[in-house]
């Protein structure tokens, strides 16, 4: 997962403590072949008085890697 290095990411309703531009993610939940398609990511990144929050569902398969970048190009604000 590529993100800003400040950004909080929550993974299926979960924070994560990585920090960084680069996080790397793996779970253990899926067998080979089988198909999680309702994986949710929320990437939030605070600047200013203000919130920028993009907000992804993807489709994992176990035993397959992912990459995916969120660099709010299309920023949706959350005010605070």
């Amino acid at each position: 997962l590529h993100v800003p290095t400040d950004a909080k990411v929550t993974l299926a309703g979960v924070a994560v403590k990585q920090t960084g531009e680069t996080r790397q993610f793996t779970t253990s939940k899926l067998r080979a072949g089988q198909l999680l398609d309702d994986y949710k990511i929320v990437v939030e990144l605070h600047s200013r008085d203000q919130t920028l929050r993009e907000e992804r569902t993807i489709k994992l398969t176990g035993g397959e890697s992912q990459e995916l970048t969120i660099n709010f190009d299309n920023m949706k604000v959350v005010q605070r």
